[in-house]
């Protein structure tokens, strides 16, 4: 990235780095190159690519914002507080739910991220052919990627 001298790209970059970091869950990345992205387009006078930034830093608050980019995310992970109360009722309801946000988004990623936490949820319940039929062909739209914890 420091080879990018264009002001208006290099900012960019930055910001399109942080995102595909996001979607890896790999959150202190996620925050150095969101932060650059800010810098940089303070640096150029690019006042879209700076707000750009701050909402990726502030991801956590799209609920607010009416952004629904990661509304999947959201419900897994009400999911997996619910769970952390004794509510498997609760959650397991929350997590078809974000599989059927995930699944009209074609959000392939938040989608992995849900079936894996109710297979997990059905697994600890001795459902293991239900958890097993349901993952199998999520983790199969995958080709790539196997190295990053969603995958791996």
């Amino acid at each position: 990235m420091n080879r990018i001298r264009h002001g208006y790209s290099r900012p960019r970059g930055f910001y399109w780095n942080s995102t595909l970091h996001a979607y890896r869950r790999e959150w202190p990345i996620v925050d150095q190159r969101a932060t650059a992205a800010i810098a940089s387009a303070q640096e150029h006078g690019l006042a879209m690519v700076v707000a750009d930034g701050q909402i990726l830093l502030g991801a956590a608050l799209v609920e607010e914002t009416g952004e629904r980019y990661v509304e999947a995310e959201i419900h897994r992970l009400e999911d997996n507080l619910l769970l952390a109360g004794n509510g498997s009722a609760e959650a397991e309801a929350c997590y078809v739910k974000a599989l059927e946000v995930a699944d009209v988004q074609e959000a392939r990623s938040l989608e992995l991220r849900a079936a894996g936490d109710l297979a997990r949820l059905w697994a600890e319940q001795d459902r293991r052919a239900e958890a097993q039929d349901l993952l199998a062909p999520v983790y199969g739209w995958f080709t790539e990627g196997f190295d990053t914890p969603d995958l791996g």
